[in-house]
């Protein structure tokens, strides 16, 4: 039987954000904060730490949908207040909440001090940020001066399509950052 986590809060991140070398002078201009934002906001990876609240409906396992994580208290809801209690322990999905049914589990999420090189692959990450931040710079739009139109080819045939309306959106796909943190889209338990 699984648990279900019913809410998630993080503190908000502020004052954070290293660059990677390499960057176009258009992309290093870019606020750094609001690129890892996008990245941590499609990975289940957190890098500067923080403290994170869940609710959770139980009993079951619960696998942790943030990592790394350490978690400090889980209280219950019993006779209309929150009760510290224990979990039974580390389960091979997470932790192993008792019979109740409403938790909350407080605990802090992220693990990197700051130095060069990010926690899980230094490459990954950077390079995701690196694409991210470029196609930002550019606005969705690389290659092209009014990308409204796409580029147009001999005979009137458009090469290029046009800039999508949801390019902010899907700047992760389209850029190629995505693709690169695949694998960190859940966390381990999951």
């Amino acid at each position: 039987m699984r648990a279900v986590t019913l809410e998630q809060y993080e503190s908000p991140l502020a004052g954070r954000g290293v660059k990677p070398s390499g960057l176009s002078e258009e992309a290093a201009k870019l606020d750094s904060e609001e690129v890892w934002l996008r990245i941590e906001a499609y990975t289940a990876y957190r890098f500067w730490p923080r403290e994170c609240i869940w609710t959770v409906e139980g009993p079951g396992d619960w696998p942790v949908p943030l990592y790394p994580a350490t978690i400090a208290k889980v209280e219950s809801w019993l006779d209309d207040a929150w009760t510290e209690t224990t979990a039974y322990g580390p389960s091979p999905h997470g932790l192993s909440l008792p019979a109740g049914t409403l938790y909350r589990i407080t605990g802090e999420v992220g693990d990197w001090d700051g130095t060069p090189g990010i926690a899980a692959d230094p490459i990954a990450f950077d390079e995701a940020y690196r694409r991210l931040a470029e196609y930002l710079a550019t606005g969705g739009c690389p290659g092209w001066e009014d990308c409204s139109y796409g580029r147009i080819g001999g005979g009137g045939v458009s090469l290029i399509p046009p800039r999508r309306d949801n390019w902010l959106g899907r700047a992760m796909q389209l850029s190629g950052a995505a693709d690169m943190l695949r694998g960190y889209r859940r966390s381990p338990g999951c």
